[in-house]
């Protein structure tokens, strides 16, 4: 019985073992790869003119003087440099959906090469004429969702620009507004965010509601011809939004400015099946706006200055659409364009810590 026990508990522990094994190789390869991805970074961030920290030779998962911080500084912006985008792209006058630019019973080709009618219901949304044609904003900050915003006290420097850019109708409050401010003059709603958070705004648009009085006034750009099939849930929410009163101005992302984007930057080499969201706001604020600052555009797992683990948001897990999105090439041109003065890319914190960080 003893022999027999004691096989038995022999048998449970190489059991136990293995599996924790096999568990611990799983989260050591999971971060070893989220690390070399990260250190591919270092070299493109250091050219980028960025001071670094510069600790001892102790180790963690990397050295910390090789790893980058970006702070805020003041930078020359090339007058020039976006001059293509205005040429081409032509943001100001293409980006949204209008009566002039998209005519009632008129085409619209998704990526897909599905096409709708503009009806006469769906010509009632749009509005007579481009928003933006006659404005010129001092300073703007375009707010992503990346998990670096955790922890930053960023809220008031991003609040303090004339022009508040925001990507997905994100968390506002909470304890959030700290990090990430809560000013919103624009916000991006897509789709997709429509139908999994509010379950297709089919019930439960209460919540809908209350959630979007977080944005005030400020427009909310509907990408919803990016699918054909997506149009019916923004026409609903836009539908609630007018039903409720709301001061919310929605408006459609113009699919033909997407294919004059996708041009240019096709022509620079990026070459993903679809630009996201975030970087389309990007490149319109760059023609909109005199300088333009960047928060949360950080689509790596591991933070630049303490190493630890970052959640793809900063408030949840959700991750981006890797089948059509390229997030760490489009990355590279955004530092690229940091690099030359055209904008800037904010990851450390924007308060910074009195005592002497810890190597």
């Amino acid at each position: 019985m003893n022999i027999r026990n004691l096989k038995r508990g022999f048998a449970g522990f190489t059991l136990t073992f293995t599996l924790g094994l096999f568990l611990f190789t799983i989260i050591y390869d999971g971060f070893n790869s989220k690390s070399t991805e990260f250190k591919r970074w270092v070299p493109l961030l250091k050219q980028a003119n960025v001071t670094l920290n510069h600790c001892d030779d102790s180790m963690t998962t990397m050295r910390k003087q090789e790893v980058p911080e970006i702070i805020p500084e003041d930078v020359v912006f090339c007058k020039g440099c976006n001059s293509e985008l205005r040429k081409k792209g032509r943001g100001a006058e293409l980006a949204i959906v209008t009566k002039g630019n998209t005519p009632l019973t008129s085409k619209i080709v998704d990526p897909e090469k599905k096409e709708m009618t503009v009806s006469p219901s769906l010509f009632s949304t749009f509005p007579k004429e481009p928003p933006f044609t006659n404005q010129k904003f001092d300073s703007c900050s375009i707010v992503g969702n990346g998990g670096i915003l955790n922890n930053s006290f960023c809220g008031k420097q991003i609040d303090s620009a004339q022009f508040v850019f925001r990507c997905n109708i994100p968390p506002l409050t909470n304890g959030f507004e700290m990090h990430v401010g809560n000013r919103t003059d624009f916000v991006t709603a897509n789709p997709s965010i429509l139908v999994q958070k509010f379950h297709s705004l089919q019930k439960d648009t209460h919540r809908f509601v209350k959630h979007m009085e977080y944005y005030g006034n400020s427009w909310v750009l509907l990408p919803s011809f990016n699918h054909i099939s997506q149009v019916e849930v923004c026409l609903r929410a836009i539908d609630i939004l007018n039903y409720t009163r709301s001061p919310l101005r929605p408006i459609f992302l113009n699919p033909v400015y997407v294919k004059n984007l996708q041009g240019i930057w096709r022509a620079h080499h990026l070459k993903e099946r679809r630009l996201s969201t975030g970087f389309i706001i990007v490149n319109l604020a760059l023609e909109l706006c005199n300088s333009v600052d960047l928060y949360g555009f950080w689509p790596f797992g591991i933070h630049p200055h303490n190493f630890k683990p970052l959640k793809n948001h900063y408030y949840d897990e959700r991750k981006a659409n890797k089948r059509y999105h390229a997030m760490s090439s489009e990355f590279e041109n955004l530092l690229k364009l940091h690099k030359k003065g055209v904008l800037r890319i904010h990851l450390g914190d924007c308060q910074p810590q009195q005592s002497k960080p810890e190597c």
